[in-house]
């Protein structure tokens, strides 16, 4: 009979997990991207090479977000966005986010937004915000 030779074609055609011994075989994405330090080493060593922009404050002033995507951007599989927000309250330090960190539009140097490639372990961007 070959109804199974032809469901295996199929399955291969659609990218379908197909199973062997038993077992579903990963076809998660994830597999071939760069591989992810853990977070906090990755923080320390960002922040080790930060130059803040003119007319931003020192480092520590700033409550530091940083995560795998930024909202309102496409996700890229290599890269770490960060938003640097000074604050008043006192609340400050640095912090991993599982979420899209937020992309603020304003703020001038209040706000800091960066992207950093894993890749070259170097940033493709450090800068303040625009004023709304």
């Amino acid at each position: 009979m070959r109804t199974p030779g032809l469901l295996l074609a199929a399955l291969s055609l659609c990218g379908c997990p197909m199973e062997r011994d038993g077992a579903a075989q990963p076809t998660d994405p994830a597999a071939s991207r760069l591989p992810f330090p853990d977070a906090n080493e990755l923080i320390a060593s960002i922040e080790q090479k930060i130059v803040m922009p003119q007319g931003a404050g020192p480092l520590a002033s700033y409550t530091r977000i940083y995560g795998r995507a930024a909202m309102g951007m496409p996700a890229e599989d290599g890269y770490v966005y960060g938003v640097l927000d000074r604050t008043t309250d006192g609340s400050r330090g640095a912090r991993w986010s599982e979420e899209p960190v937020s992309e603020p539009m304003d703020g001038g140097c209040a706000v800091v937004t960066l992207r950093y490639s894993l890749a070259r372990a170097a940033f493709d961007y450090i800068r303040c915000n625009g004023e709304a």
